[in-house]
């Protein structure tokens, strides 16, 4: 912040030097109104600086900690989303061995899961479960994809999207597969921007199509850094449908639905306080989001 005020201040001096130097080829009342639009952007700016840390600072995204949410297909082409009594599936089952690939190429931070899902009308025989909260179906998913598309053209689950190092905590990525639900569970995970935050929370796929998030065990003190990467604090909660065309991240088909549960940056809380807007977006050629009646309840 202190350099971003430097700054301001630099160019406030310098706007006022160079409007001096000028020849007087203008009158007074002109030259005061230049310098005075001038030091009146400087001191905004500077305001802006002074506040955005403590208001920042104040804001505590409402994440439901020890909390079930469930994710049934609906008659328009969407999921339904619903509170159902809270459960953790204690057996985890294997681990998959995740790690964060983002400073190595030798290692794995996703795994492919034999599991017959449906999915926006759409039945995939591979899931592959990733080191960064996020489930992708029918291909495999670099980082990149969600990180900059929200998922492109890959049909994407986001139990919760972040920046993690399984390998830094004290247990990773874990996988349990039954004849009629896939459950993976991300057990205490590291978070790389700040690796003493650990995250525990789970998704269960059924074979039904439904999907349940639960979570079990989040930091507490949560708060959004306006500094931050984009993807180093809780970032998205939902799903996306994905894309078939080949232009990944550019063109969307007109009329897929994708729900998409911004927690944190991207909203705002309730005046009570204890809501998470849900959104539906409609790809076109471009993202146009439209609130729904969806919420989270309290």
């Amino acid at each position: 912040m202190s350099l971003s005020l430097g700054i301001m201040a630099a160019l406030a001096t310098f706007a006022v030097v160079y409007v001096n130097y000028l020849p007087e080829t203008t009158s007074f009342m002109v030259r005061l109104a230049g310098v005075t639009l001038v030091a009146l952007l400087a001191v905004l700016g500077a305001v802006g600086w002074v506040i955005t840390p403590t208001y920042a600072a104040q804001y505590r995204p409402v994440f439901p900690d020890h909390r079930t949410v469930r994710f049934t297909p609906n008659d328009a082409s969407g999921y339904d989303i619903t509170p159902v009594p809270f459960h953790f599936e204690s057996d985890l089952g294997a681990d998959l061995n995740l790690v964060d690939s983002t400073a190595r190429a030798d290692v794995q931070d996703s795994a492919k899961l034999d599991f017959d899902f449906p999915f926006y009308g759409k039945t995939y025989s591979q899931v592959y479960a990733t080191n960064d909260g996020s489930i992708a179906l029918g291909q495999d998913a670099y980082y990149r994809d969600y990180l900059y598309h929200y998922g492109g053209k890959t049909p994407f689950i986001f139990p919760l999207m972040l920046d993690l190092v399984p390998e830094a905590g004290p247990g990773g990525v874990f996988a349990r597969q039954e004849a009629d639900r896939l459950i993976v569970t991300w057990d205490r995970a590291a978070g790389f921007r700040r690796p003493q935050a650990v995250f525990t929370f789970q998704a269960i796929l059924y074979r039904s199509g439904v999907f349940e998030f639960s979570y079990n065990g989040l930091p507490e003190g949560l708060a959004y850094r306006a500094n931050d990467e984009p993807w180093a604090s809780a970032w998205l909660v939902g799903s996306l449908p994905g894309d078939p065309s080949p232009a990944q991240g550019k063109l969307r088909r007109a009329g897929r639905r994708a729900w998409i549960w911004v927690i944190w940056p991207r909203t705002a809380p309730s005046p009570a306080g204890h809501r998470a807007l849900c959104r539906t977006i409609t790809w076109t050629f471009a993202a146009i989001c439209t609130p729904c009646s969806c919420r989270w309840p309290v």
